[in-house]
């Protein structure tokens, strides 16, 4: 197949880590990708790096006013810019598939509804999304869920999981989160999670990744939790940081999807999540991890807590979040279920040009 993958975003996210991982998968099963993306973006400098074809998305493009080839497949991801007119002068060169990542509300789901009928198939990422994309009157029969992937077969997950299995011999139980809410809320909230735990148990230590501002510091301070807390800043090696953890916590209010969620999983953490929309799709209570009351500090103190007291417990969790994403979100098992999908929507144009 020819396949054209669009993004406007020059964010490194989700739909930017999506869009790449697959795109080098689909490449080795023989396929011919292109990615066209903001020039100045990570993505574009990533796609350089693992020699994937890649094409500037420019200002006018959102307008519709870019030239372009036939294609199979011309795969859109979010919302972002790209809007009607490019989408249908994509129609024009190739079968066009829409991946949703982000819960991005019912305004977005209504632009989507407006694209409907110059798109074969939405690809909405979990469960959530797609109730909004039905909610939102786009037809059943153009939705199919696909799970967004994570690749471990770049050789450092394994690396990380043996500087895992050396760290299991540390004296101080480490409990982490990433985050890069500019609002602080979600760092604030991760600090009175700390606060509940160490009032309980003291000697358990804490670690933020992520956006580092000296608030967050003060916000520390006045809790008296400071010397508890690592504040490592961004970071681009999510395997060995996680590793490093013995429980990851999503601290947070916003329904979404999470790429450091995933790597947690796939790192073997046992995590504790609120009980959102798109955070909880994935995980089930008590059998992939852990699932409290949205922004109760308390409940979230008293899991973590737990986990750290029946090792047994974090073990099993953490092996059963591993396997669920082995098996269902590794970016082989993935790209093989959208290049089934990729399959349908052209046997499908075949039938109806017969």
């Amino acid at each position: 197949m020819k396949i054209l993958k669009i993004v406007d975003n020059s964010d490194w996210d989700i739909s930017s880590y999506q869009v790449l991982h697959l795109a080098m998968q689909l490449v080795k099963k023989g396929h011919t990708v292109v990615v066209m993306c903001p020039k100045d973006s990570r993505l574009a400098d990533e796609c350089r790096k693992y020699k994937v074809p890649v094409k500037p998305f420019t200002l006018v493009a959102r307008f519709g006013l870019f030239e372009l080839q036939d294609y199979d497949i011309i795969h859109l991801y979010n919302t972002y810019g790209v809007g009607q007119l490019t989408v249908k002068k994509a129609a024009g060169h190739g079968r066009i598939v829409f991946s949703q990542l982000r819960l991005d509300g019912m305004t977005a789901m209504m632009k989507l509804k407006s694209i409907e009928p110059l798109v074969s198939k939405f690809l909405p990422s979990c469960p959530t999304v797609r109730e909004d994309m039905l909610a939102a009157g786009l037809s059943q029969a153009k939705l199919a869920v696909l799970p967004p992937c994570i690749n471990t077969s770049l050789g450092r997950w394994e690396s990380a999981m043996l500087i895992k299995r050396t760290m299991a011999v540390k004296k101080e139980f480490q409990v982490g989160t990433v985050s890069m809410d500019e609002s602080l809320m979600d760092q604030q909230l991760f600090l009175r999670i700390a606060r509940a735990v160490l009032d309980r148990d003291p000697s358990l230590s804490f670690t933020l990744v992520g956006l580092k501002n000296e608030r967050i510091r003060k916000l520390a301070r006045n809790l008296e939790i400071s010397h508890k807390l690592d504040m490592l800043g961004e970071r681009t090696d999510m395997p060995e940081v996680m590793a490093m953890l013995n429980v990851y916590v999503k601290a947070t209010m916003k329904e979404e999807i999470s790429m450091s969620l995933m790597e947690a999983q796939a790192s073997g953490v046992a995590c504790v999540i609120p009980r959102l929309r798109g955070l909880s799709d994935y995980t089930i209570h008590e059998k992939n991890g852990l699932v409290v009351p949205p922004g109760d500090a308390e409940a979230y103190a008293a899991a973590i807590l737990r986990l750290f007291e029946d090792r047994s417990s974090a073990e099993a969790l953490s092996k059963a979040a591993y396997e669920a994403v082995d098996h269902n979100m590794s970016v082989e098992v993935v790209v093989n279920l959208l290049e089934a999908q990729y399959e349908e929507v052209l046997s499908s144009q075949q039938a109806s040009a017969a």
